[in-house]
Parts: structure tokens; C-alpha cells; sequence
């Protein structure tokens, strides 16, 4: 085990929810790294659950407990957390994920001979019972693999894809924390991936690849366990709502220099510079959307709207980059600003709705059809009956004359005749 007065002092800091299921391997897994100077900081955010119990039966003295008395969600707590690090490095765990036994010291080897202020590593993956999934999930670990280490390409990689970086894969030296601050609260699903681009526009940040992390999903949705990433419609319109916000503040403080540097290559104006020109180079970019998907963040449309009101910048527009309020008026005519996924969910109910109505036509010219069948179908019934009514009077009548025949003086005086004619 890698430890003495050498070795740098590294602050764990995990949070923890209700995971009783789960938090115990996770513990271990940082209680068995082979690098041995940590301190192992324990925020258990208002648990309902026996996660307590488990914390406090580990007699190990690197951990520190803080208990909140009531839950607040993963920013707060880790807030908290942030303020109780007295290490030189700072490492992030969550309470359902397990890190590999050498994954502190290996990523601190980088750190020393690199310099590096914040590394990463790639991952493993686990299901809730713990068993090895990632064979089958090779897709959702490439997000994990990148190879990028400069300011500039991860601005541009997180702006155009979202997060490639895992949480409980990093390790930071303190000062990037004091730096860059604490987590926002105003963000629950994405405040790890708000969190990276505050660091990217200070630090550069490596990836060691080696899977050092198991990270947990949770495959089936019952009701237990679970995590903040979880595929819920919940998730994906909360991630949405907030990736806008953090859209709406990518640019902010950010140098010329160091915006050029990672967006130049997308500019409309590659020769832009002026600030003008940068900030309309900032809408076009806030105003388009990620990649492999069709959401158009509200910060753009606002700031185009504010380049058009302005005299300066919207004469810019027209004469350079030949955009006037009809094209914004075109632009805003595509998509709905509401709720990012109600466009999708309306274009799904609008073709079910002209589906069943097509159905619906259909079976109402099918109806039409049976009511003119069963309308011929009686009218011929109605036909049959009269013609079998006559025929019932007229076999009665044809009945009658034979009677009268049968029953007169000519019938009876021709009868020995008759016989006579049946004998020869």
C-alpha cells in the first residue's frame, strides 16, 4: 500500500442517499485502494433507508461522517462535502459505484509525472445486483473513452455532445475546488457536467485509459434503488430544462482568445474577431443544436433577438452574415420553446391522431356500407315476403277452383271414364 509522510493526503468525499443496498461494496472499494493517505469524507444527504447504520459499523479511522438532517439533493450535500476536504487532491465516489482497488494510486503516478490539475479515467459497468454488464454495453463506455486533453477541445466537446467525463472517475488537485467553486444548485441532473465546463475554462483535464470505475445503471426499474440517471421522462425533461441554462452561461467570462481557439472552426465568419462579430458567432452557435439532436436552446433565440435590436450588430447580420428578422422569423417557426421534449411528444400524438382518424374513416365507410347492405337486404326481404304472401293466396285459390272442379256433377259423371284411361 502506497502511503507515508511523501505521499500526498487525497480527500474522498462520497454522498449518499438511500442505497443501503449497494453503499457497503462501494465503502470497501475505497477502504481496500492500494494507495493508503486518505481521508474518506461520508455526506449522508437525510437517508431514510439503514444507510447510517452501515457507515457507522465501519471502525475505519480515515472516514468522517456528516449527517444532514434532512434531504437536499446531490449539489447541497456535495456543497458541504467541498467544505470539509483538508487534502492536497480531491476524489469523487458516488454511494452505488466501486472503484477498482489501484485507481487512486495509478491516477495520482499520472498527476505526478504529468502535472495535470484534473484527471479522469474510463469505466466499467454494473448492474444493481452488481454483476459485470459491460460487455453488453460497449456503446455507453465509448462516451467514456476520449482522447483530448486541452481547454479549447473539451469547451467544444461538451458544448456539441454533453458529458464524456465520468464523476466518480475523477480526481482534482484541491485548488481547481477552491477555484472553481462549489456545485450550482440549481442544477440536479447535469450539475457534474456544469461543473466540468467551469473547470475546462480554466484547466485542462486528461483521461487515463484504464477502466479504474464501475459504474452502477440500474437495468430494471422497479421502484427500489435507484440513481440520478435514471431513464425516466422526469430525467430527461429535467436534463433538458437545465442543459439550456448551462447553454444559456457556456460562454460567460469566457476570453476571445480562448473562444476562438475552441469554436473558431464552427464560425459562420471564420475571419470573425470584433466583438460584435464574436457575439453573433456566440448566437449561432447557442441558437443550433447538439449533435444528434434537434433542440434549439432558448439563449440562442434570445440572443439573436437582442443582436436584431440593436442597430449596430443587426446591420452586422444583414451585410455579413445575410440574416435579417425573416430568417429569425423562419427560425422560431420550427420548434417549441416550452418544454423541449413537447414538440416530439406532439409530432407522436399528432401521427397516432391522424392514424386513428384514417382508422377511424375507414370504419365509418365500412359502417355506411353494412347500413346500405342491410337496407338492400331488407328491401329484397320486404320484396320476397310480398311475392311469397301472393303466392300463398294464389296456391289457395289455384286449392279452391281444384275443389270446386273435384266437387261438380261433370267431375263425377267423367269419373268412370278416368279409370277407364288408367286401365289400358
Amino acid at each position: 500500500m502506497t502511503t507515508g509522510p511523501s505521499t500526498p493526503l487525497v480527500s474522498v468525499l462520497m454522498v449518499n442517499y438511500n442505497h443501503e443496498d449497494v453503499i457497503g461494496h462501494s465503502i470497501e472499494s475505497v477502504l481496500n485502494q492500494t494507495y493508503g493517505n486518505f481521508e474518506f469524507i461520508i455526506v449522508d444527504d437525510g437517508s431514510t433507508d439503514a444507510s447510517c447504520q452501515i457507515i457507522e459499523s465501519y471502525e475505519d479511522p480515515r472516514i468522517v461522517v456528516h449527517r444532514l438532517p434532512e434531504n437536499g439533493h446531490i449539489s447541497a450535500a456535495t456543497n458541504v462535502g467541498f467544505s470539509l476536504v483538508k487534502g492536497e487532491f480531491l476524489a469523487r465516489i458516488d454511494s452505488d459505484d466501486v472503484w477498482l482497488p489501484e485507481k487512486l494510486e495509478k491516477q495520482m503516478a499520472y498527476m505526478q509525472e504529468t502535472g495535470c490539475d484534473v484527471v479522469f479515467s474510463t469505466i466499467g459497468l454494473i448492474d444493481e445486483n452488481g454483476a459485470d454488464i459491460s460487455a453488453e454495453n460497449p456503446d455507453y463506455l465509448a462516451i467514456f473513452d476520449v482522447d483530448m486533453q486541452k481547454k479549447e477541445e473539451w469547451l467544444e466537446l461538451l458544448f456539441f455532445e454533453c458529458n464524456h467525463l465520468s464523476h466518480p472517475s475523477v480526481l482534482m488537485r484541491t485548488e481547481v475546488m477552491r477555484t472553481v467553486g462549489n456545485f450550482d444548485l440549481a442544477y440536479a441532473q447535469s450539475h457534474d457536467l456544469d461543473y466540468w465546463v467551469r473547470i475546462a475554462h480554466r484547466y485542462d483535464m486528461h483521461v487515463l485509459h484504464e477502466p479504474l470505475v464501475n459504474m452502477r445503471r440500474y437495468m430494471e426499474e422497479s421502484g427500489g434503488v435507484t440513481n440520478n440517471s435514471n431513464d425516466s421522462h422526469a430525467s430527461h425533461s429535467r436534463f433538458r430544462n437545465e442543459y439550456s441554462l448551462i447553454r444559456e452561461h457556456y460562454f460567460d467570462n469566457m476570453p476571445d482568445d480562448l473562444f476562438i481557439a475552441a469554436f473558431g472552426s464552427h464560425f459562420k465568419n471564420p475571419d470573425a474577431h470584433t466583438a460584435v462579430q464574436l457575439a453573433i458567432e456566440k448566437a449561432f452557435l447557442l441558437v443550433g443544436p447538439k449533435k444528434n439532436d434537434d433542440f434549439v436552446c432558448w439563449a440562442g433565440v434570445d440572443a439573436l433577438k437582442q443582436l436584431l435590436d440593436n442597430p449596430e450588430s443587426c446591420e452586422v447580420l444583414a451585410q455579413e452574415y445575410h440574416f435579417t428578422a425573416l430568417d429569425y422569423y423562419e427560425l422560431t417557426s420550427h420548434f417549441l420553446l416550452s418544454d423541449p421534449d413537447l414538440e416530439g411528444r406532439y409530432d407522436d400524438l399528432l401521427e397516432a391522431f391522424t392514424t386513428a382518424s384514417a382508422l377511424l374513416e375507414d370504419e365509418r365507410a365500412e359502417c355506411n356500407r353494412l347500413r346500405k347492405a342491410e337496407a338492400d337486404a331488407q328491401e329484397l326481404i320486404a320484396g320476397l315476403s310480398k311475392h311469397f304472401e301472393a303466392c300463398l293466396e294464389r296456391i289457395a285459390q289455384l286449392e279452391g277452383e281444384l275443389e270446386q272442379i273435384h266437387s261438380s256433377t261433370s267431375w263425377k259423371l267423367t269419373q268412370p271414364l278416368r279409370s277407364l284411361k288408367k286401365d289400358k
